[in-house]
């Protein structure tokens, strides 16, 4: 969804907007003990809430949606060398 390159090291939390509604919304990076809180503010449609690409919701007008980092961890991957694989990947 055109999310931000995050060291690895960097204990954060990436909120990314998927089909927005407007052009050029960017990806919000905040620490991981952040607490977002998103509430659909325009009447009409349903907004679908997809968490880590799973389709989990239908979020209406009024409501609001609290996004927090999971107490557990899930390690999908190793990255191996970060700075070298960016490397070849921009390059």
């Amino acid at each position: 969804a055109g999310g931000p390159v995050v060291f690895p090291a960097v204990d954060c939390m990436i909120v990314t907007a998927v089909c927005p509604s407007t052009p050029r919304v960017p990806s919000i990076v905040v620490p991981a003990t952040s607490k977002v809180t998103a509430e659909v503010s325009l009447p009409g449609q349903p907004c679908l809430l997809v968490v880590d690409g799973l389709e989990r919701a239908k979020v209406r007008h009024g409501e609001r949606v609290d996004i927090t980092v999971s107490e557990r961890k899930a390690k999908f991957f190793r990255w191996g060398d970060f700075c070298r694989k960016l490397r070849e990947k921009i390059l």
